[in-house]
């Protein structure tokens, strides 16, 4: 009788961690989805309206705010790559901001958008925690375009 009680805890404990690790695989499902949608405005450099009137902000990049150098270097480059088109949506941890924005990465048949943005110097690379999916990818990037003389570093205000 008592060998029985002990297998138990044993038993708990492996249904635990058998659920923790189904969360975790449901979880990383989902970050990974992605969803087509219209790109009706362009914000700035790195923040697109979409279809629907939901703004989106793409992840992993920063760009420059009005009246600073290469403002409107970026935005102009980020209307042509998105604005009217269909896009794809690509979700990492976080799903939106402190300012009720998607986080997305954004895809056209083209290319890889956010990661463009950097590569032609127009955007820095800017990665937080915890959407760290494409990291090494923009800082590799980042660190091309900074040597190739990219408008956010050499232009002044």
């Amino acid at each position: 009788m008592r060998r029985k009680n002990a297998k138990l805890p044993v038993l708990f404990i492996a249904i635990i961690l058998i659920a923790y690790a189904i969360n975790g695989y449901m979880a990383d499902q989902s970050i990974s989805a992605r969803e087509e949608t219209y790109v009706t405005k362009v914000i700035d450099g790195d923040t697109i309206v979409i279809a629907g009137g939901q703004r989106v902000r793409l992840l992993s990049i920063d760009t420059r705010e009005r009246g600073e150098n290469c403002y409107s270097e970026a935005k102009q480059r980020l209307e042509e790559l998105v604005l009217l088109k269909n896009i794809t949506l690509e979700r990492d941890r976080e799903d939106k901001d402190q300012y009720d924005r998607l986080l997305r990465y954004i895809y056209t048949n083209e290319s890889f958008i956010n990661l463009q943005m950097v590569k032609e110097g127009l955007a820095v690379a800017y990665i937080y925690e915890p959407s760290v999916k494409h990291r090494s990818q923009f800082i590799e990037a980042e660190r091309a375009a900074r040597s190739e003389g990219g408008c956010v570093w050499t232009k002044l205000p």
